[in-house]
């Protein structure tokens, strides 16, 4: 029978047909075996197999799975590459590092390389595996993802630095310390050794010390130098982004002669090293000085009275250092003046210690026990004073000395002079005579 409308027996379906390709990615490493420590960079490439070019406006991601024991050390780069994370590097695995490119990519070719900046941290093989997608279709993911395997080889990065208790002057005879800070800054050590030869002119005063830490010498103290310490603990290992602390090491020391005294340490892994730069520490450099001094002042400066009393005040001093086992202090009064008491100081004995007034010229001697002072602040001895009487008109000088019994760096200071005029002391006394006088009446 007849169809009486035939417009509507067909239909129209249109179905659009997207164009497919073959997208790839490859992945290696620059080094292979590396150390740990190591820097060495994962370069990926994404490739278009065909059969269709990639247009402006399609996207290729990258996406590595960075592993534990690999740090980032920066973002990835690569022209026309945008990463994530963007920032915080260096970062330390595991975290998901992706990357995407926007752009025209011809058939059979291949994507500008994507170079990832990286640190081996751990001993052993690394494995890193990348995955690549796109906005386009790919007709074959069987080669949408690499692996990479890197073998890394014990090494380690050992540092050591140095200080000492007191900066600048050190005290003859006196007590201080070395600190040796040693760190490991990544991976894996052998038995760790740090050494310290302690120079001639000083002394090693007790074992060296430190948590974890073995020492040599351990007995025989004081040792004097030259003398070689040497210092030994157990393996560790550090994969963090923080430098790990080796607990520092103590050496007690007393410096023996006068001048420059200067003294490194050195840092050994026990492993191959990835940097020698820093296994010896800064110098540590001091200068070692032994000295007393002496002062003097006059109760009354400038011009004194004839036949008046007044007081020398000796104020002597140990800047720094060790004396001998008797400190000497001097002081001669000259013709024209009394000595008027005997010199008296705590601490001190001093002649001469009777039969006063004594008429110049006398010799004043003062003696003490011996002294140190480690510290830059000069060590007060105590004050000697005694009176005296200017007997003679005219310039009168005084000079006080010091000897310390020992070797002294700075003689300058050893010595200290007062001078005054003495003046006639003239009095004028007056008085009235009444005799004589007239009565009112």
């Amino acid at each position: 029978e007849p169809d009486s409308n035939a417009t509507n027996n067909s239909d129209t379906d249109i179905t659009t047909v997207q164009a497919g390709t073959d997208l790839s990615v490859t992945k290696t490493d620059s080094a292979d075996p590396v150390s740990q420590g190591d820097n060495f960079n994962y370069v990926v490439t994404a490739r278009n197999n065909g059969p269709y070019a990639l247009t402006a406006g399609d996207t290729l991601t990258i996406t590595d799975n960075i592993p534990t024991g690999i740090r980032v050390n920066s973002i990835p780069t690569g022209s026309g590459w945008s990463c994530s994370p963007s920032t915080g590097y260096p970062i330390n695995g595991p975290f998901t590092l992706t990357c995407n490119r926007t752009g025209a990519l011809a058939i059979l070719s291949n994507a500008p390389n994507l170079t990832i900046p990286v640190k081996a941290l751990s001993l052993g093989t690394t494995t890193n595996q990348v995955g690549l997608t796109s906005s386009v279709t790919d007709d074959n993911t069987a080669n949408n993802t690499a692996t990479q395997s890197t073998t890394v080889n014990q090494a380690a990065d050992v540092a050591i630095s140095k200080s000492v208790s007191q900066s600048g002057n050190l005290g003859l005879g006196q007590d201080y310390s070395y600190i040796l800070t040693p760190t490991l800054l990544v991976g894996t050590t052998g038995v760790i050794t740090v050494t310290d030869n302690i120079p001639a002119g000083a002394q090693l005063t007790s074992t060296p010390t430190g948590s974890g830490w073995s020492c040599t010498p351990n007995s025989g103290f004081p040792i004097a130098g030259p003398v070689a310490v040497s210092c030994t603990r157990a393996a560790a290992s550090n994969t963090s982004l923080t430098p790990l602390s080796l607990n520092d090491i103590t050496i007690n020391f007393r410096p023996t002669a006068t001048g420059g005294l200067s003294n490194q340490a050195t840092i050994s892994a026990g492993v191959t090293d990835i940097d020698n730069s820093n296994n010896t520490s800064n110098t540590v450099s001091n200068s070692v000085i032994n000295d007393v001094g002496i002062s003097k002042a006059v109760s009354q400066t400038g011009n004194i009275g004839q036949n008046n009393t007044y007081t020398y005040t000796l104020s002597p001093f140990l800047t720094m250092g060790t004396t001998g086992a008797t400190i000497t202090v001097t002081d001669n009064i000259a013709a024209g003046v009394t000595l008027a008491s005997a010199p008296t100081g705590v601490g001190w004995t001093c002649t001469p210690n009777s039969g006063f007034p004594i008429a110049g010229p006398v010799a004043i001697s003062c003696t003490r026990a011996a002294a140190g002072n480690a510290t830059t602040t000069p060590l007060s001895l105590n004050n000697i004073s005694f009176n005296f009487i200017p007997t003679n008109t005219g310039i009168v000088s005084n000079t006080a000395t010091i000897n310390s019994g020992a070797s002294d760096t700075n003689a300058a200071n050893d010595s200290a002079t007062v001078s005054n005029t003495v003046l006639n002391d003239l009095s004028v006394t007056k008085t009235v005579n009444t005799s004589g006088l007239l009565g009112q009446g």
